[in-house]
């Protein structure tokens, strides 16, 4: 859709995220809106709190920031990161383009408030142009009214967030076969609530299925689904201690297609029934 904020230039655009009857906050991190901008003076925003996050890759010019208690200048080359939940206020400093995606996601977000206080919200280095050239294949995904999935968004941003980080914070895992691996789990997490196939998970890793199990139990020690089982496992035992939910909501929280499958498999396993465990001292 094009722009009309006061500031932004003809030829600007911005999209709105698709989100389905799935989608739950807590879990996955999702696009809410994206653009690219043209601007010039004039252009800025000056809000006490919005709901989402801002990731921006400025190619063109500079934009100044107000954000907590801070001032700060994100030139041509660098990333602007912050949590519009705090107050913010940024604008133009002139002729300037910048490409944006605003996102929501509770783990996204307190991943934004690690970066802010590691290394504050604007950022310079060679992990900067592999954002510049993301947020350019999401803008375009949006653009072309491409088939876009809950999934698909989740590991976009999930690739956002992890540029976002400098190098030497994301040093280690430095084999690929443990990168491999680490994007699998991460890809299990923010789908923990869905089927998940062994395939989806050796695609995620950009491996075949039978490299992709071989290499995740030497790894983990563990084969892939056993694996995600055991994540299930554990976010269900955490969700019916800290949560209201009933039964049958966390058991589709946590990727059962029944109450009945999950409460048989969490008995067999603890030896007690959810409502028994709920209940226990432990």
């Amino acid at each position: 859709m094009l722009c009309r904020e006061p500031g932004v230039l003809p030829g600007s655009e911005y999209f709105i995220g698709h989100q389905d009857s799935r989608f739950n906050e807590a879990i996955h991190p999702a696009v809410m809106l994206c653009g690219h901008y043209h601007c010039v003076y004039g252009y800025g925003i000056d809000r006490a709190w919005y709901s989402y996050a801002l990731i921006a890759y400025i190619r063109r010019g500079e934009m100044h920031l107000d954000y907590r208690g801070g001032q700060y200048t994100a030139r041509e080359g660098n990333i602007l990161i912050i949590n519009c939940r705090q107050y913010h206020h940024f604008w133009a400093g002139g002729d300037m383009e910048f490409i944006w995606a605003h996102f929501l996601g509770d783990v996204a977000i307190e991943m934004v408030d690690e970066i802010n206080r590691l290394y504050g919200p604007v950022l310079s280095h060679s992990g900067c142009a592999d954002i510049n050239e993301k947020l350019e294949y999401m803008v375009a995904t949006f653009r072309h009214e491409q088939p876009i999935s809950m999934p698909w968004q989740a590991l976009r941003l999930n690739e956002l967030i992890y540029y976002a980080y400098p190098p030497e914070h994301t040093a280690t895992p430095v084999s690929r076969s443990n990168q491999a691996v680490a994007v699998a789990i991460e890809y299990m997490k923010l789908n923990i609530d869905h089927q998940i196939t062994v395939e989806e998970l050796a695609e995620s890793a950009h491996m075949s299925r039978f490299h992709f199990s071989r290499v995740f139990r030497r790894e983990t020690g563990m084969a892939p689904y056993e694996y995600l089982l055991s994540l299930r496992f554990n976010l269900a035992k955490h969700l019916l201690k800290t949560t209201d939910y009933t039964i049958r909501q966390v058991a589709f929280a946590v990727g059962y297609q029944s109450e009945a499958g999950f409460a048989n498999h969490f008995t067999e396993k603890m030896g007690l029934s959810p409502g028994q465990y709920r209940k226990s001292p432990w």
